[in-house]
This record gives C-alpha cells, structure tokens and sequence, in this order.
C-alpha cells in the first residue's frame, strides 16, 4: 500500500475520532490513527513523525488505562455504597421489629394489670 494512502487514511480515522463523544472513543480511535502514522512515517523515512506519533499512542494508553481503572474504582466504592446502606436498612428495621417486641411485651403486662383489677 502507498506512504500516502496510508497517511491519508490516518488523517481521516484521527479527523473522525474527533466526531465522537466519549474522551475513551476518542481515544481510542486516535491511537488507531496514530498507528497508521507511525507506519507512514516509517513508510516515508520521518523518524521524527514515527517518534511523535509514538509517543501520541503512549499518551493514549496511558489515559484509557487510568479510565479504566478509575472506572473500576468508582465501580467499587458505589457497591460499597449500596452494601452500606443495605446495612443501615437492616438495622433500622432491626431496631423497629425490636421497639414492636418492647411495646408487645409491655401491652401483655398492662392487660395484665387489667384483668387483675377486674377480678377484684
């Protein structure tokens, strides 16, 4: 394949990641495009395009790979969230079946008492 139909196609596949929405889509298609660079450079005898073109996609790497992890971590704490509330739900209805048995217990002894007083 030509140098040139190589780099075209990188120029156009960068151009295109810009249309996109999402920093990784972005990201993600602009390494694609960086590639090709880095193989038209080659191509054509640029090492220094070859080199920047390098470094582009290790930039990009580097940022999709914190994305991930970054994802990943707020993924975590949210499930830890939820386990966390799901805690506190149960202890407060703990504490409401627990204030039931109270108030059930003292209602028996308060009738009682009642009938204590209509026996006498």
């Amino acid at each position: 394949m030509s140098p040139d139909i190589v780099g075209t196609i990188a120029a156009i596949v960068i151009f295109a990641s810009f249309v996109l929405r999402g920093e990784t889509q972005i990201r993600l298609v602009n390494l694609v495009g960086s590639v090709l660079f880095v193989w038209y450079g080659y191509s054509i005898g640029n090492h220094l395009f070859m080199f920047m073109s390098v470094a582009i996609i290790l930039v990009h790497c580097y940022q999709i790979w914190y994305r991930i992890k970054e994802s990943r971590s707020a993924k975590k704490i949210a499930k830890a969230e939820q386990r966390a509330a799901n805690a506190e739900a149960k202890v407060d209805e703990q504490k409401i079946q627990l204030q039931n048995l109270m108030n059930g217990q003292n209602q028996p002894e308060a009738n009682q008492i009642n009938s204590n007083d209509s026996k006498l």
